[in-house]
């Protein structure tokens, strides 16, 4: 198996065999299910394809397929969690600052205030949404080499 094609996308393209491994281990799916799953995926237009002459399926491009099954394997956020995206997304709108600069005592009094169903609020639910909404507003993205 050789270096994978690059793309005028700035990307580059797997091998099925390769994205369906990737499919199987990350989402721990049998081989088959991998396999169908990554396919269904490909024919609802979530990934970007294209026809190679393997016989074992069509190449992926990595930057739609990574989007995909980071998807698959978060699910979307609900409850409170839900809540508290909403109100970090009104109050800080370029991402929650560190600690050091928004105490967390404070945002989560200010989160209640706003939202008084939102207690008990414990650090735990708190920090996955600050986790996630500065995923959102500043997504981290590989060095590429």
């Amino acid at each position: 198996m050789g270096w994978p094609a690059m793309t005028e996308r700035k990307g580059v393209w797997f091998g099925f065999q390769l994205a369906a491994e990737e499919v199987e281990r990350r989402l721990g799916l049998t081989w088959g299910a991998a396999q169908k799953t990554l396919i269904e995926a490909c024919k609802n237009g979530k990934i970007e394809t294209r026809s190679n002459y393997s016989g074992q399926g069509p190449d992926v491009f990595d930057v739609d397929f990574y989007q995909w099954l980071n998807a698959k394997q978060s699910p979307p956020p609900s409850g409170k969690q839900l809540r508290i995206l909403k109100l970090l997304a009104d109050m800080h709108s370029n991402g929650v600052p560190a600690p050091a600069l928004c105490p967390r005592k404070i945002l989560k009094d200010d989160l209640i205030k706003r939202d008084p169903p939102l207690s008990p609020l414990d650090e735990d639910t708190l920090k996955k949404a600050i986790d996630k909404h500065n995923a959102m507003v500043r997504p981290t993205h590989p060095k590429r080499s």
